[in-house]
């Protein structure tokens, strides 16, 4: 997905709007995967709703691994499960 797109936008049902799929440069950037270390442990960001909602992988159980999403400045209290794995979220997009 990454070859063909690098990065993108697709509409998700509600609540979640928008997913703006990050270009795999700011995916693996280091500092930005050493502060989403920081804030929210076991979740590796891939994204965002364009605003203040991020989705990341849940890393913390076994594969395949959840997509969540979640507040930046209050991870614990905003964790949300979106689908069960990266597919699932794929077939969301575009679903009203």
């Amino acid at each position: 997905m990454l070859a063909g797109s690098n990065g993108g936008e697709g509409e998700l049902p509600d609540p979640f709007f928008t997913l703006c799929l990050d270009p795999a440069e700011t995916a693996s950037d280091l500092e930005q995967i050493e502060m989403f270390a920081d804030i929210a442990p076991g979740l590796f960001v891939f994204g965002s709703d364009g605003g203040g909602q991020l989705f990341a992988f849940d890393t913390r159980g076994e594969a395949p691994l959840p997509i969540v999403s979640f507040d930046g400045v209050d991870p614990d209290a905003s964790l949300c499960r979106v689908a069960g794995s990266f597919a699932e979220l794929l077939t969301l997009i575009g679903r009203e």
